[in-house]
């Protein structure tokens, strides 16, 4: 298989409606050699989507906020 083979098979997984467990097996099984590869895939895909609606607006932690505002306090301050 060469280089462009196997990147064509990942495309056209990562390229399919549903990436989920029935389509990695099928693809897994036509193409046991990729195994790790595909699995590689699917996580990234499922990490990518779940990261997408994480991270909207601003983030509502006390803590945090609190962490940030020792940060800014303990930066130089500036020397006119």
């Amino acid at each position: 298989m060469t280089p462009s083979d196997k990147d064509a098979i990942l495309d056209a997984f990562a390229a399919e409606s549903a990436q989920d467990r029935n389509t990695l097996e099928r693809y897994i099984q036509n193409y046991p050699d990729l195994a790790e590869e595909l699995i590689d895939v699917a996580s990234e895909i499922r990490l990518s989507t779940e990261m997408q609606g994480k991270h909207k607006g601003t983030i509502n932690d006390p803590k945090l906020h609190t962490a940030w505002q020792n940060f800014l306090q303990a930066a130089p301050q500036s020397q006119c």
